[in-house]
């Protein structure tokens, strides 16, 4: 990884590097990193993981009067149909549990297909109530062959990013059944 960080919070190791306002160009701080994807303030202390013995950043602790916004993906249910030269979605859909304080808003959801394709899908938005679980309906017609993985990012109206991967089911063309 080149001795950059990665984000605890999305694992992304695209960090802000440089902040331009009102015309100065300002760098951030040494004493932390500014994630760019999801905005996320962390510290560069890091820590040795004991069985690969890579360097990783510790997962970032809330301050004592932040609200807890923990979200995560803890379903995906993706029923495919095979049509001639692709496959149809016959359903999507993504259950997302909110172990927050307050509820949170999904408004919107990003495909990452493993062939590099990124995809912004419409849905209708929906609320998350506080300490509960809520299934969102992804609307999606078509998987093509040569898409094996697909990441899937759920945005939230605070801007903040839970994200999970996972295999596409199927027969595809090299033969093999998933």
């Amino acid at each position: 990884m080149l001795g950059r960080p990665s984000c605890p919070d999305c694992e992304s190791t695209l960090l802000v590097s440089k902040i331009r306002t009102s015309g100065a160009l300002l760098r951030p701080s040494e004493n932390y990193y500014r994630c760019f994807r999801c905005f996320s303030k962390f510290t560069p202390t890091t820590e040795t993981d004991r069985e690969g013995g890579e360097t990783r950043s510790p997962r970032r602790t809330p301050l004592p009067n932040e609200a807890q916004t923990r979200t995560d993906i803890v379903d995906v249910n993706l029923e495919l149909t095979e049509r001639e030269t692709k496959f149809r979605v016959d359903e999507f859909t993504v259950t997302v549990a909110n172990k927050s304080d307050e509820p949170r808003r999904v408004t919107q959801i990003d495909l990452r297909f493993d062939d590099g394709k990124r995809k912004t899908t419409p849905k209708n938005e929906t609320v998350v109530a506080s300490e509960t679980t809520e299934t969102v309906d992804v609307r999606w017609s078509w998987i093509h062959p040569d898409q094996h993985t697909m990441a899937i990012d759920v945005e939230f109206d605070d801007e903040s990013v839970v994200s999970t991967e996972t295999e596409l089911p199927g027969i595809r063309n090299d033969g093999e059944s998933r």
